[in-house]
């Protein structure tokens, strides 16, 4: 193509219009363009343009017309925009000079500007493509996995640096054909699309090794996809290598893992299965067929329902079922009936996983099933031990709520038969000696109903008393039941004769045997080998509490026949005539109904008085209420006595029965009666009229047949002159009036008093203290008691504990009974006087007694009385 001349321009007008088309003409940029300014005009050497064009070396002139001179020129651009001017450069220029007015010159500038534009674009794109393809080359060259380029005759055309890399040992590899260079064979792979049969892919994969010498075989993955030119002919082949040895050995891992896999799901000991989304069998491992005694392909396509349950569907419950609806693992213990190689029921720990899918629901699940047979059996035998735990602690608690032997027998007997219906309880014990049995005594209980009467009621029926003590007081005493008949003593066969079904389990504790415990029935049934466990439990739970209670029991027995005498009653101690006349009343108002009311100093044995009546008459075996009227909260009187509803006053959360309801049948103990205030006072009148009272905020009427006693050491008859005791109140109680003396009209009891509480003392507190000496004991029945038998009690228990002699001499007693010791010669003798009189008049003027309560000889008695002027027989009244 002819290369385009240079187009020659001159400007007229040297303005700012001829420098700006200097500048586009001298630029770089548009140099393709191929103009040349040659020459300048302007009337104004000072214009702009004028002076850039002078000082680039270009022509320069004041007259337009000396352009038309200068060689090669081609075009004029008139740029003063006169147009007069430019008509006359029109007609004067030469004939092979263009002209290009203002308009036009703009309108060139226009084009320049476009021109340039497109100049521009031009380069940029030549620059792109130059970018773009150094891009593809470094591309080529940078990817990873190796890209060769072959033509139609598999001679390679270009690879890059990863081929190279990994066939430097091959080199030259340009020109060669793939297959040979790559060592894969001597003719092309059967799959690759280069080959260009009738049919063929435009692309093909193929897994093939790559063996370098000396070293181990790598394994490429290739891809091989056809190279077609503009118009679609098929020019070469790119093939693409990956090295996939890493892969190929993970997958070999991965098979050998799945295979660990199934052999660890196959050996576990839970049956494991993977169900589709009906739950049929896909896979399941060999336990599964092992438990279902069948081969693993025949349990493939059937459900756990049919195989397990031989059922048509799923049961009640199933973790599969609900895991296909919540999506989320579920748990149940199912109980499967006999199937497989199982007899028998037995318990299943079964889940349902779900297996989620790409859309987030599960397809597929996975089912686990473990046998819990044995430990569901343990649970049941755990709660069995539970319960069995309960009911020991149960008897325990409730046999700390009993006071005797007798009554925890009979809880313990009472719990027996609610845990046994049917069956009979028998209890044997023995004394701690181990040498006889103990009977506890039943109390308000009918003999024939009592386990220890019925057990001793069997011993003597028997005659097996002296046989079962032998064996008990043996060596290895064992339990024996019913279940294992031939291997228990003939004692024991004996004893259990009429019984079908029994156990007897021995009271034992530490070794050694206390008792022998019976439980059996001639009409029930029962497993008694192994209800013998529970019951020998309880056993030795109770035989601790049992021995001690025994031994505690026949110890209270030996010290209160210590403590009986001729000189007591109902436990009162004392033989003046004062006490026997106390006595006396005591059985003379025992069996009545009526009121009784107490008077007497404080101290003097009040309540001990009023539990004699109640134990020497009729109410013996009722109860004995007492009510400490001093005690109670003034504003709680009315309800500790007659009881209080449910809501009645603040605090009131339940209903309370009042001591008056406990003593239903029995006897009401009012201690300290003249402390009830007024309003109490006039309730229990109404009381005593008829029998009838009100609780506290209740609207019913109550009846109770209760006797009342009273006691007070108040002067009636004073509180009743102050206002602070009813008139009519005191009399409905004073209708069988006690007077309680004091201990000073009762001198000749306190040798007998002291003596008593020594004993008791001495008992408590392990001494062996043999008495009083004689001069602390006459200064004991010297002193004035104002605290009454009370004081004289707590002075003994006193002196036992500060005592280190085999007697109580003066040096314990306390200063307010020693302090008599300093009085003069006539002061003692006027008490010896005194003391004569007190006991001469005691003894209804027996010198005999009086001698033996003095602690003196009858002659001595007789010269006192003679020295002090007594008259015996003013004495003896």
């Amino acid at each position: 193509m002819k290369q385009e001349s240079v187009l020659n321009v001159a400007i007229v007008g040297g303005g700012a219009g001829c420098k700006a088309i200097m500048d586009m003409i001298f630029s770089e940029k548009l140099s393709a363009l191929r103009m040349r300014l040659i020459g300048v005009a302007d009337i104004n050497p000072n214009a702009v343009g004028f002076r850039y064009a002078r000082s680039r070396g270009i022509f320069t002139t004041w007259d337009y017309r000396d352009l038309f001179k200068l060689e090669g020129l081609n075009l004029i651009v008139e740029l003063t925009g006169r147009e007069e001017l430019a008509n006359e450069i029109f007609r004067t220029k030469p004939e092979h000079v263009r002209l290009m007015g203002n308009v036009a010159a703009r309108l060139f500038w226009d084009i320049f500007r476009i021109e340039e534009q497109r100049i521009a674009e031009r380069k940029e794109a030549e620059r792109v493509l130059r970018e773009d393809g150094r891009f593809l080359r470094n591309v080529f060259d940078a990817i990873q996995d190796g890209i060769t380029v072959v033509d139609c005759d598999f001679n390679i055309v270009r690879v890059n640096p990863w081929v190279e890399k990994i066939c430097a040992d091959r080199h030259p590899l340009l020109g060669r054909k793939c297959y040979e260079a790559y060592q894969i064979g001597t003719s092309p792979c059967p799959w690759c699309p280069g080959q260009g049969s009738a049919g063929a892919s435009d692309k093909g994969t193929g897994i093939v090794p790559f063996k370098k010498e000396g070293g181990a075989t790598r394994w490429l993955e290739l891809s091989a996809f056809v190279l077609n030119n503009a118009e679609g002919r098929r020019i070469g082949v790119i093939e693409h290598m990956k090295e996939i040895t890493q892969r190929r050995a993970a997958e070999e891992r991965l098979r050998e893992s799945e295979a660990q896999k199934r052999a660890i799901l196959d050996a576990s000991v839970d049956m494991i299965r993977y169900v589709d989304q009906d739950m049929r069998i896909i896979w399941a491992n060999r336990r599964t067929s092992e438990e279902l005694g069948m081969a693993p392909e025949a349990v493939t396509g059937k459900t756990c329902y049919q195989l397990f349950l031989n059922r048509s569907e799923p049961c009640e419950g199933c973790p599969t079922t609900k895991a296909l609806v919540t999506g989320r693992v579920e748990h149940a213990i199912m109980q499967k009936p006999e199937f497989g190689n199982r007899r028998g029921p037995s318990y299943w720990d079964c889940y349902g996983v779900p297996m989620p899918d790409k859309s987030g629901g599960s397809s597929c699940l996975i089912q686990m099933t473990r046998d819990v047979t044995r430990q569901k059996i343990a649970e049941k035998e755990l709660e069995r031990k539970h319960n069995e735990l309960q009911a020991i602690n149960a008897v325990l608690l409730r046999m700390t709520y009993e006071y005797n032997l007798a009554g925890m027998c009979r809880v313990l007997q009472t719990m027996m038969g609610e845990i046994y219906p049917g069956f009979e309880t028998w209890i044997f014990l023995l004394t701690p000696q181990r040498d006889a049995f103990y009977l506890p005594v039943g109390e308000q209980v009918e003999p024939d109903q009592y386990a220890c009467e019925k057990a001793w009621a069997r011993l003597r029926r028997g005659k097996l008393d002296k046989a079962l003590l032998r064996l008990l007081v043996g060596k290895n005493v064992g339990s024996a039941c019913s279940a294992r008949r031939d291997d228990a003593p003939a004692v024991i066969r004996d004893l259990v004769g009429g019984f079908s079904t029994w156990m007897a389990v021995p009271i034992t504790l530490e070794g050694r045997c206390h008792g022998l415990f019976v439980l059996g029935s001639s009409e029930e049934a029962m497993d008694t080998e192994n209800e013998l466990v529970f019951v020998e439990a309880v056993i030795r739970q109770v035989a601790g509490v049992l021995r001690y209670q025994v031994s505690k029991e026949i110890k209270e027995k030996e010290f209160q026949e210590q403590l009986a005498g001729p000189d007591r009653f109902m436990g009162m101690v004392g033989r003046s005539q004062p006490m026997q006349k106390i006595y006396h009343m005591i059985q003379s108002v025992a069996d009545s109904s009526s009121t009784v009311l107490i008077t007497g100093e404080s101290g003097t044995g009040k309540e001990l008085v009023a539990r004699a009546i109640h134990r020497a008459g009729r109410y013996r075996d009722r109860p004995f209420v007492v009510a400490h009227c001093s005690s109670f909260v003034p504003t709680l009187v009315h309800s500790e006595i007659f009881g209080h509803e449910k809501g009645a006053f603040t605090g009131a959360v339940s209903q309370k029965r009042g001591r008056l309801e406990r003593a239903q049948g029995g006897i009401l103990f009012l201690d300290e009666v003249a402390d009830l205030p007024q309003e109490t006072q006039v309730l229990l009148l109404r009381f005593l009229q008829d029998k009838r009272f009100e609780r506290v905020g209740g609207e019913r009427i109550l009846e109770a047949d209760v006797r009342v006693i009273a006691a007070t050491n108040k002067d009636m008859e004073k509180e009743m002159k102050l206002g602070r005791l009813r008139e009519d109140f005191y009399y409905r109680l004073n209708v069988l009036p006690i007077r309680m003396p004091s201990l000073r009209e009762r001198v000749a009891d306190i040798p007998l008093l002291a003596k008593h509480f020594l004993k008791t003392y001495c008992l408590i507190e392990g001494k062996a203290i043999k008495g009083f000496e004689t001069e602390a004991l006459r200064f004991m029945m010297d002193y004035d008691w104002p605290g009454n038998v009370r004081e004289l009690q707590n002075m003994v228990a006193r002196c036992v504990v500060l005592c280190s002699r085999d007697r109580i001499g003066l040096d314990v007693l306390p200063d307010r009974v020693r302090s008599r010791a300093g009085m003069n010669e006539y002061a003692l003798a006027e008490n010896e006087k005194n003391l004569i009189v007190r006991v001469m008049r005691e003894c209804n003027g027996n010198k005999h007694a009086a001698a033996r309560l003095l602690h003196i000889s009858r002659g001595t008695l007789y010269s006192k009385l003679k020295k002090y002027g007594l008259n015996t027989k003013r004495l003896d009244h």
